[in-house]
């Protein structure tokens, strides 16, 4: 499954909204994980990158490409 870099951010603000409100003292590293891919994706041209997500069980990798250079974020639920 491919998701335009706005789908991606939109997710990912999704998923950081639930880990702060589920878990408020838990997940920092997650958390500011997520803020630094959000922020990455915000400073590129849509054009110049591809975002794939792959679902496995209860774990979600999220692999972006920009600049020829890959970035990975795990989310597990």
């Amino acid at each position: 499954m491919e998701w335009s870099p706005s789908e991606m951010i939109q997710q990912a603000k999704e998923e950081l909204e639930l880990l702060e409100t589920h878990h408020p003292n838990r997940f920092q590293y997650l958390k500011l994980d997520l803020k630094a891919f959000i922020l990455l994706l915000q400073s590129q041209q849509p054009s110049s990158s591809t975002v794939t997500v792959a679902t496995q069980g209860h774990l979600t990798i999220i692999r972006c490409i920009y600049n020829y250079e890959p970035h990975y974020v795990f989310i597990s639920s």
